[in-house]
């Protein structure tokens, strides 16, 4: 048997910051990888094996089957040595597939490929795994988002099987969203992340990273089946069921693997997809007013004159000061026409914001409308539907469009059209990712992926260039890169501690993406205590975190609802000194998967890391500068905000007697 073997290393992926006071990422390490007729191999030159000859796997069916057949390739054949890498083709019993495997940014290596029908029949696809085998160690799955997120899957967890526990999880919130039957998500004991995720040992650890990049033509997923041993694992692709006819080719979706500290693999994988998606520029954070935790639904006219004239003494942030009116201005969802109490002032309302020098803001859900809307009653048609005719997804709002319809893509792109001529100059868009797999497509060579892609390209279309794009999908949907400024990373941040705290976890896991694909967007602050059920320190900890990330800071409180030093924490942030755009940020977590430690080194050179306690006891907390990437000699300490009793020795800061539930910030430089 003929063996190929290479070890390719490019210079490590540095991250230059201002001043020297941040280390370079750490870099990741050299890859070891070998092709041969069994299989593809993948160590790093240390030692460390991810997996042995591990061939693709195709999960394919004849148009017009009910089931699944999962088909390992039987071999690779047609080898080829490249300057960084391979080219090879693997054949299945109706398909070949043409992968190349080349080194890439920072250590890391990059699969692309293509599938081809070589039979004489269409088939249909349900996913493709460029790396289908067992790992070579124990290693948990580090999901960066999961399907049930916070989640470090560990060898022996057991685990339901994933559209089972989806379906139940929208029924208890009242929705109807089934997904198709599919050979991983049907089976138990998978654990799985979305586009990125990570092979370690513990949250601190180095692992084995994956991230799917681009062109945009599919959902990458990483798999690690927990009651195996040997573990089996994946990375692959979902396909959603589409048509493969005879003699046609299709591209599939980029990814990258790497081996070493996780967050800075995150990094080159953002920046990578970022590149290869054509972001657009990020613009500077924005701060203001969004009205939904306010009143929800109940919002009124006065709400947004009082919020706009209240914040019209604050100076702006960089990216401007917004005040955005929420859900409940409409007269229902789907008849995007002002209801009785906005008809009248509504074609005002956007320059009355503006003059107080804010961005008007407003709210719109495109793809979904209520039963009892004019869209749902004259063309329901337009909405999703199963083969049998049946609504394929429903939420207790009502249904949603099908994107792909040419009919609906003209109505999303005059709605988004409509707003900007009515003055509104910054959109939130929530509600689209309500797409099933289980719908009867309208075009069946598009993936779920595809169709969530055209469908931020009409907003952007009917929205011009200019307008401010907030995707509210509550994820990194890669989807909309190059066409939102802003996108929701992490669900509602609610006013309790519960739902907060795990918010918080997860948006931490996400800094990779934030001032890199767009502006993240945390979700809202508190500070108004008659509302809020946080305490004084939650409510500091949550606004103090969100200001930190450098993203999206928005209350929906009046400043006049602020007591006593409550205003204080928001002035630290809300300001142009306060808000700068993140260039480099990372965190320290505990073995519970805790942020303890969380630096940001802003375009400005200021470093500043928050130390938090989420005991419910008071206590000492201590965390290494390297562990944070930060070194150097002759540092000072800046205490900001709540007072803090900081020692700073061998490369140690320490926060002594941290309330339970709090954040202490401090700022560090050169002497």
């Amino acid at each position: 048997m003929n063996r190929y073997c290479k070890i390719f290393s490019i210079l490590p992926f540095l991250f230059c910051l201002p001043q020297a006071l941040a280390q370079t990422a750490v870099p990741l390490d050299p890859l070891r990888v070998e092709v041969s007729a069994g299989g593809v191999s993948i160590g790093q030159t240390k030692g460390e094996l991810l997996t042995r000859a591990a061939l693709p796997n195709l999960a394919w069916r004849y148009a017009g089957e009910k089931g699944w057949r999962e088909e390992r390739g039987k071999r690779i054949e047609s080898i080829k040595t490249e300057a960084n890498g391979f080219s090879f083709d693997v054949r299945f019993t109706e398909a070949m597939a043409h992968i190349r495997l080349n080194s890439d940014a920072g250590n890391a290596w990059k699969i692309t490929g293509s599938l081809e029908r070589i039979g004489a029949r269409p088939i249909e696809l349900a996913r493709f795994h460029y790396l289908d085998g067992n790992l070579e160690r124990r290693l948990g799955l580090l999901e960066v988002p999961g399907y049930s997120f916070p989640g470090f899957a560990q060898p022996g967890d057991k685990i339901a099987p994933e559209r089972s526990e989806h379906e139940k999880l929208w029924a208890s919130m009242k929705a109807d969203w089934p997904e198709m039957a599919d050979p991983i998500h049907d089976a138990g004991d998978w654990a799985l992340s979305i586009d990125t995720g990570v092979f370690t040992t513990a949250w601190n650890r180095d692992g084995w990273g994956f991230g799917f990049t681009g062109p945009g033509t599919a959902f990458g997923e990483i798999g690690l089946r927990t009651s195996s041993d040997p573990s089996r694992f994946f990375v692959g692709m979902r396909l959603d069921n589409i048509l493969l006819d005879p003699g046609e080719t299709r591209q599939l979706e980029s990814a990258l693997v790497w081996h070493g500290d996780w967050q800075s693999g995150l990094e080159i994988w953002a920046a990578t997809s970022a590149r290869e998606m054509k972001a657009r520029l990020v613009k500077p954070p924005m701060a203001g007013y969004c009205s939904w935790y306010q009143r929800y639904e109940d919002v009124l006219p006065e709400d947004l004159l009082r919020a706009a004239k209240e914040f019209q003494s604050w100076p702006s942030s960089p990216g401007g000061r917004t005040i955005q009116v929420d859900d409940g201005w409409e007269v229902v969802i789907g008849d995007w026409n002002p209801n009785a109490k906005f008809s009248a002032i509504w074609k005002d309302l956007p320059l009355k914001i503006k003059q107080t020098g804010a961005i008007p803001g407003t709210y719109l859900t495109p793809s979904m409308v209520a039963e009892s809307s004019p869209i749902a009653k004259e063309h329901a048609d337009w909405l999703q539907r199963k083969s049998d005719g049946s609504l394929a997804i429903r939420f207790p709002f009502g249904p949603f469009l099908d994107p792909d319809r040419p009919e609906v893509k003209a109505y999303m792109r005059s709605l988004l059209a409509k707003v900007r001529q009515e003055g509104w100059e910054y959109t939130k868009i929530d509600f689209t990712y309500g797409i099933s797999t289980a719908r009867a497509s309208y075009d069946r060579k598009k993936t779920s992926f595809q169709t969530h892609r055209e469908m931020y390209k009409v907003f952007r279309e009917g929205a011009g260039a200019d307008m401010i794009l907030n995707a509210c999908v509550g994820e990194p949907g890669r989807y909309a890169i190059g066409l939102v400024d802003i996108a929701r990373l992490g669900g509602d941040m609610g006013d309790n501690w519960k739902t907060a705290k795990g918010n918080l976890a997860r948006l931490l896991t996400l800094t990779s993406v934030n001032g890199v694909w767009w502006q993240g967007d945390p979700d809202v602050y508190q500070r108004r205590a008659m509302k809020s059920q946080l305490t004084e320190e939650e409510s500091y900890l949550l606004t103090s975190t969100v200001g930190m990330y450098g993203g999206l800071f928005l209350t929906s409180d009046w400043p006049s609802q602020w007591t006593g030093d409550r205003a204080d924490a928001v002035r630290e942030f809300w300001t142009g000194s306060g808000v700068k755009r993140p260039v480099h940020q990372r965190v320290m977590w505990t073995k519970e998967g805790e942020p303890l430690a969380y630096r940001v080194t802003y375009d400005d050179g200021r470093s500043r890391i928050a130390l938090y306690n989420w005991s419910d006891t008071p206590r000492d907390v201590t965390v290494r500068l390297d562990d944070v990437g930060l070194s150097g000699n002759g540092l000072k300490l800046h205490p900001v905000g709540r007072a803090v009793t900081l020692h700073l020795e061998n490369g140690r800061v320490q926060s002594l007697a941290q309330p339970p539930h709090s954040l202490r910030m401090v700022d560090i430089e050169k002497k």
